[in-house]
């Protein structure tokens, strides 16, 4: 299992494991219940994540995410 994205809120993490998804990708969302602990453990520790669980998918999600996100900087 590789962690292949972390995100502020839990929406977009959400957002991101269905793409993976879609994808063909098996993804997990860990943290997913952490954000109110923020303050009490640093803050990014609290974040949550997408996971994948094939390890040799992870640089085939990984781009995925990044076309994703560069297409949302074109807007």
């Amino acid at each position: 299992m590789k962690r292949v994205f972390t995100a502020p809120t839990v929406t977009e993490t959400y957002l991101m494991k269905g793409i993976l998804e879609s994808e063909g990708i098996e993804a997990f969302i860990k943290n997913e219940h952490l954000s109110g602990l923020a303050g009490e453990v640093p803050f990014m520790d609290s974040w949550p994540e997408v996971w994948i669980v094939d390890d040799a998918e992870a640089e085939h999600a990984k781009a995925i995410i990044d076309d994703y996100q560069r297409g949302l900087k074109s807007l």
